[in-house]
Parts: structure tokens; C-alpha cells; sequence
């Protein structure tokens, strides 16, 4: 194997370490990434149990929604 001259060397190196940075940033941008999609998941569980409690509470008040139609239900 033929020996590299310094200069090639050096520029080896800095790509490691260019690679290295770019690895973090991915990195980071992947947390950032996920930290946001918590949020979206925890918004849409807290808007899914919102609704049905909602509904329950119209359901106690003679109201169901059935095939995206309220129909009146007769309680007893």
C-alpha cells in the first residue's frame, strides 16, 4: 500500500471530523424531530378523550352520534 502524503492525511481527518458533525446534526435534528411528534401525539390523544367525554355527556343528555347523524335516543 502506497504511503499518503501529509497533506492527504489532513484531509482525511477533516473529513472524520466534518462526518462526525454532520452525524450530531442529524442527530439532533432527529430529537428535535421526535420531541415535536410526542407533542402532535399527546395533542391528539388529549383532543380524542376531549371528544369522548363530550359525547358521553350528550349521550347522557338523549343525544348519539350515529353514522356522523345525531339521532335522539329515548332514555329511560
Amino acid at each position: 500500500m502506497e504511503k499518503w502524503s501529509e497533506e492527504r492525511i489532513a484531509a482525511y481527518k477533516d473529513y472524520v471530523r466534518n462526518y462526525e458533525k454532520d452525524m450530531l446534526d442529524y442527530e439532533n435534528r432527529i430529537t428535535e424531530q421526535q420531541k415535536g411528534l410526542r407533542s402532535m401525539v399527546e395533542a391528539v390523544c388529549s383532543v380524542r378523550e376531549k371528544r369522548r367525554e363530550t359525547l358521553t355527556e350528550l349521550y347522557k343528555q338523549g343525544w348519539l352520534l350515529d353514522d356522523d347523524r345525531w339521532v335522539e335516543v329515548n332514555q329511560k
